[in-house]
């Protein structure tokens, strides 16, 4: 992740893709209540995803694993190959290893549970916000060790 990143302006501006029209909405409902966020646009599938991160710019990607077009996981290859790419976190509601491997190999930046959308989300954003308040030399808290939001389930 790039310095300008962590350096930017306190508002984290979002994109949210999944083919849920369900979960796109409940997502950007719950981000609504969180003044640090905005959602800036929302795409159906990998193609238009990849056109929203090419006009909208935005800091931050929650998509999908499993999108029409172009999977999930092509997508966050294909967002993070970018030139200064935002972060990305994929969201699936089956969170196995094997995915959790996959989107890390993609290159996300987190991996979260839908059913856990919210807990884990925040524990991300929290993160984000900690990383960024650092790298303005402002006085943090601690940082949790454990990584919440990579909760896996087991393959079977």
């Amino acid at each position: 992740m790039g310095a300008a990143r962590l350096t930017a302006p306190a508002v984290i501006r979002t994109l949210l893709v999944d083919e849920s029209d369900d979960f796109l909405a409940g997502a950007a409902l719950w981000m609504v209540e969180r003044r640090e966020m905005l959602v800036v646009g929302r795409a159906r599938t990998g193609p238009e995803a990849l056109a929203a991160v090419e006009t909208l710019r935005p800091d931050l990607v929650i998509l999908d694993g499993v999108l029409p077009g172009i999977d999930g996981f092509r997508v966050a290859r294909l967002i993070k190959a970018r030139p200064d790419p935002p972060l990305v976190v994929i969201a699936t509601f089956v969170p196995s290893a094997a995915a959790r491997v996959e989107a890390l190999a993609a290159g996300a930046d987190g991996f979260i549970a839908k059913d856990e959308f919210a807990e884990s989300l925040e524990y991300f954003l929290d993160e984000l916000i900690a990383r960024r308040a650092r790298a303005r030399g402002a006085a943090t808290t601690p940082e949790t060790p454990a990584r919440r939001g990579w909760r896996t389930e087991p393959d079977l």
